[in-house]
């Protein structure tokens, strides 16, 4: 899989290796490899504070 987003996005700086990442797992089996807690609670602070300066009446139903 990350075969083909390097090879279509060959200039992104985003780390995409599974060993700098935490494992989630859901009910079903699915794995997906996502940023470690802090990170995580930096980017959901961002992106909360983004989207209640640009719409204030929207709620966030769903954070990963």
């Amino acid at each position: 899989m990350f075969d083909y987003i390097f090879s279509n996005y060959p200039n992104s700086k985003l780390d995409l290796d599974e060993s700098n990442r935490s494992v989630k797992r859901n009910k079903f089996g699915g794995v997906k490899y996502v940023y470690h807690k802090d990170t995580m609670k930096e980017l959901r602070t961002f992106f909360e504070s983004a989207i209640a300066e640009r719409f204030p009446e929207a709620e966030i139903f769903y954070w990963t």
